[in-house]
């Protein structure tokens, strides 16, 4: 079985001749949204007054029960309500601290706070009327727990991840403590507490990945880079030597970085698979670049290298050929597997008049072995407010593999953003696919078998037209990215076949 590798998509960005606020920056799937050519950075939350129902209690007070090696004062949180943040359901928030200012903020700073179960905090603070206690929450002993930093970024709370923690037990009470320097050395500087702030220990519900990596531009660190997962959790920061530690969640992932002076931009998405999973076409050991090991021990974490380019484009649209029908890619990049097709068009668009289709695999050919994308800029002509994308998804993973975690994806994303314009999985189509059992562009060279999909595409979703907004970015260039990537192996090939697009 190949090692499952990870797709560097497209060095995307949007660059739009005017600003927009932060508020019409964040937009929603669905949405074109321009982007500046430099992009304010990130501000750590300082709520300026505690919720009503929030309970809390000074540092100072729980010094019997709270161990710290360094000057570190400031409030104990005891409800997520204390956080102003909407918490993500694979999350659950433990407990948070809010810092003081007197915090020293120096490197290799670590913070060590108690259980909720391990002290009755009635003893130490008084609880609003109407306030329930927190609930004792059953911690796996081997179980990582993530430090985030509330930080406000285009008018949104993540997570700067700036460290993990553990449970240890001293004089007969639970702690949870940060990392040891050893495990800090293999993350980036800004895996710490760092300085005054809202501060946040989540036990993660699923499996999470720990990707560190590198951001550069030209072949040169970017520093002070920003770094966002796609789902819109975690953030982070690039240190001097553009390196970067963030978190994700297991499934289709995506890791976003931006030069912030600049609005440069890089994005790379990956499978992210839980360790020990076993692949049951080979009965074999899943392995994929962003796997979370088991973590008895911190300092043996286990971080995957994701590096990322950023690029501003410069190409120009020179020609049409939004429909292909040159038989060839013309202005469109072309990165891992990709050609102009005609053969079978009456059965991938039986009732389109063009002749020819663009074609994205997974298979032969693709990037790492898992995913292939094409890339154009646009110049959007004024008044125009809509792009009609027409296409078809075909696959092997149809019909043995349907809502198992080989849950290849087609997705349409836009330069610059960090949420997918369009999506769709194997498993979001259960119960729309149609026989297929052709062969199509490289699926001749696929290792599947079984389910008569041995160098044939087995289903199809059938001909299929999107319309999105693009008002906002009327009369500017935009960068448009068509992808597919496989998820959980390498062996069964996904493709993306589009016929057209237009503008309205």
């Amino acid at each position: 079985m190949k090692n499952t590798g990870f797709l560097i998509v497209a060095l995307m960005f949007t660059a739009c001749t005017s600003a927009k606020t932060p508020e019409e920056l964040q937009g929603k799937e669905g949405d074109i949204r321009c982007q500046p050519t430099s992009i304010p950075p990130p501000v750590d939350y300082q709520p300026e007054t505690l919720p009503l129902l929030c309970i809390h209690a000074s540092i100072d007070a729980l010094s019997d029960k709270v161990q710290q090696s360094t000057d570190v004062s400031g409030d104990i949180l005891f409800t997520k309500s204390c956080l102003d943040f909407d918490i993500p359901d694979n999350l659950q928030f433990v407990i948070g601290a809010q810092i003081s200012e007197g915090f020293s903020g120096s490197d290799n700073q670590d913070l060590r706070l108690p259980l909720p179960s391990a002290i009755d905090i009635r003893d130490y603070a008084e609880v609003p009327p109407g306030a329930s206690l927190p609930e004792n929450i059953e911690i796996p002993d081997e179980q990582a727990l993530l430090v985030g930093k509330l930080t406000r970024f285009k008018g949104v709370t993540y997570l700067k991840l700036v460290n993990i923690a553990n449970i240890r037990s001293a004089g007969g009470q639970s702690y949870l403590e940060t990392l040891t320097q050893v495990a800090q050395d293999n993350m980036s500087d800004y895996m710490r507490v760092d300085g005054p702030g809202v501060y946040a220990l989540f036990l993660a519900k699923t499996p999470l990945a720990y990707i560190s990596g590198r951001v550069s531009r030209d072949q040169a660190a970017t520093p002070n880079a920003l770094v966002i997962s796609q789902d819109g959790t975690f953030l982070s920061l690039t240190n001097q030597q553009g390196q970067y530690t963030i978190a994700a969640a297991k499934g289709q992932g995506a890791i976003a970085a931006y030069d912030l002076d600049t609005g440069a931009h890089g994005e790379k998405v990956l499978p992210i698979e839980e360790a020990g999973s076993i692949n049951p076409k080979t009965n074999e050991l899943v392995q994929t670049p962003a796997t979370q090991k088991a973590l008895p021990d911190l300092d043996d974490l286990n971080l995957t290298g994701v590096d990322i380019d950023l690029n501003t484009p410069t190409a120009s649209m020179t020609e049409t050929n939004l429909n292909f029908e040159s038989s060839n890619l013309g202005s469109w990049d072309l990165l891992g597997n990709g050609s102009v097709l005609s053969e079978k068009v009456a059965s991938v668009f039986p009732d389109s008049p063009e002749t020819y289709y663009a074609f994205l695999s997974t298979g032969s050919g693709a990037l790492g072995g898992i995913a292939s994308g094409l890339t154009r800029d646009f110049e959007i002509p004024d008044g125009v407010t809509k792009m009609g994308v027409e296409y078809n998804f075909v696959s092997q993973e149809y019909p043995g593999w349907v809502n198992s975690q080989y849950n290849d994806m087609f997705y349409i994303l836009i330069g610059g953003e960090r949420v997918f314009l369009h999506r769709e999985t194997v498993n979001d189509n259960a119960g729309s696919w149609l026989d297929f059992y052709q062969t199509l562009g490289n699926v001749t060279e696929s290792n599947a078998s079984g389910n008569g999909v041995e160098q044939k595409f087995g289903g199809k979703v059938g001909t299929r037209t999107k319309i999105f907004d693009i008002a906002r970015c009327s009369g500017q260039r935009t960068r448009v990215i068509f992808a597919v990537s496989d998820l959980g192996d390498t062996i069964y090939d996904t493709a993306a076949l589009i016929n057209r697009i237009w503008f309205e």
